[in-house]
C-alpha cells in the first residue's frame, strides 16, 4: 500500500511538475519614450531653421562661401602663394586668434588660444576646417548653433547661437610628431 501511495504521489508531482510555463513579457521590451521623442523633434527642427538661417545669410554675403559636409559655411581668405606656406595637419599644435559675433554683428568674443588640431580643444567648425588651412591664411566661417557653441549659454553667448567666426591668424607652435 504504502508503495502505490509513494508511485501515486509521484505521478502526481511529474504530471504538475510538468507543465509548460507561461511565456513572461521580456524586462528589456522597448517601451516608447514619449518626452524623449518629443526633444528630438524640437531639437531636429530647431537644427533646421539653424541651416535655413546660416544659408540665407551666406546667400546675402559678398564671398563666395561653400558648405561643409559638417553643416557649417567658410570662405578661405588666401595671402599670397599657399605653396610656400606650411599645412596644418592633425595633431599641430597652433596658436588661433579669432573673433566670434552674432549674425546680427555684434561681438561674442575675442579669443586667442592654443590648441591640438582635431583634439576638440576649440568650437567644433574650427577644429574641423583647420586641416584644410596652410599657416597663413585666413578663414570666415558662418555657424549655426550646433557647430560652434552648441546648446550651451555663459556670460557671452545666448542659447542656440547661430555665428560667424573670423579667423585672423594661425601660427604653428609645434609640429606632429
Amino acid at each position: 500500500m504504502r508503495h502505490k501511495l509513494y508511485i501515486l504521489t509521484l505521478l502526481i508531482i511529474a504530471v504538475c511538475g510538468c507543465r509548460r510555463v507561461k511565456p513572461q513579457s521580456p524586462a528589456n521590451r522597448p517601451s516608447v519614450d514619449s518626452l524623449g521623442l518629443a526633444i528630438t523633434m524640437v531639437n531636429l527642427r530647431m537644427a533646421e531653421e539653424a541651416d535655413l538661417t546660416c544659408t540665407k545669410y551666406a546667400q546675402t554675403c559678398d564671398s563666395t562661401f561653400v558648405l561643409s559636409e559638417d553643416g557649417y559655411w567658410y570662405h578661405i581668405i588666401r595671402n599670397g602663394d599657399t605653396s610656400l606656406s606650411e599645412a596644418l595637419k592633425e595633431g599641430m599644435i597652433v596658436e588661433l586668434h579669432y573673433c566670434t559675433y552674432k549674425l546680427n554683428g555684434q561681438l561674442i568674443e575675442d579669443t586667442q588660444q592654443q590648441i591640438r588640431i582635431g583634439k576638440r580643444e576649440t568650437l567644433f567648425a574650427l577644429d574641423k576646417l583647420l586641416p584644410v588651412l596652410h599657416e597663413d591664411e585666413q578663414a570666415q566661417l558662418i555657424c549655426p548653433y550646433y557647430t560652434a557653441y552648441g546648446i550651451e549659454a555663459n556670460n557671452q553667448v545666448d542659447f542656440y547661437t547661430n555665428c560667424i567666426i573670423h579667423l585672423n591668424k594661425i601660427q604653428i607652435i609645434e609640429h606632429t610628431k
